[in-house]
């Protein structure tokens, strides 16, 4: 009877030391599913990420960074393409930052049908755009708009879904 109750409190006290880790680590990483196509070919429908949590606590998101957001309808995963100050505008499908065209090796297909007006990058905020600009919800459109920094979740770091892909994100 002794061994029993000995060895069902060493359980407990093994599950609870887990559970607590598993707490602490969530406070820094949590996974996410990719959901949709906006971000092909970086990212694929149903790829598996790690989402660091604190990743902006001790610096800045920048311009490139994969971020996942929340915005009233839904959260989103998209890139930063620009920082708070920062012009943007797209001229025939051209991104421009700066008045510079943007170098993008990562979107899926050259350009974006039509043109936005220039807008500054207000304090606090972030334009973010898919990477399959064809089909995106990002900054262009009122329902998601700019993102502060306070509706960034955290930034993608790593890739474990699928194997196949298995490797740091960017």
């Amino acid at each position: 009877m002794l061994t029993v109750i000995k060895e069902n409190k060493e359980f407990i006290k093994e599950l609870l030391i887990a559970l607590i880790i598993a707490i602490v680590v969530l406070q820094f990483v949590k996974p996410v599913i990719v959901s949709g196509e906006s971000m092909v070919p970086t990212l694929q429908d149903h790829d598996l990420l790690l989402l660091s949590r604190q990743a902006y606590l001790l610096e800045e998101p920048k311009t490139g960074d994969i971020i996942v957001c929340d915005t009233s309808e839904e959260r989103l995963i998209k890139r930063i393409i620009a920082v708070p100050g920062d012009k943007v505008e797209i001229i025939n499908g051209a991104v421009m930052v700066n008045g510079i065209v943007l170098d993008e090796p990562y979107i899926k297909e050259a350009g974006i049908s039509g043109n936005y007006p220039e807008l500054i990058i207000p304090e606090g905020y972030y334009y973010v755009l898919g990477d399959n600009r064809e089909i995106s919800k990002d900054s262009r459109y009122e329902v998601v708009g700019n993102v502060s920094k306070e509706k960034i979740v955290g930034k993608a770091v790593f890739r474990f879904y699928p194997f196949s892909a298995l490797g740091k994100v960017n």
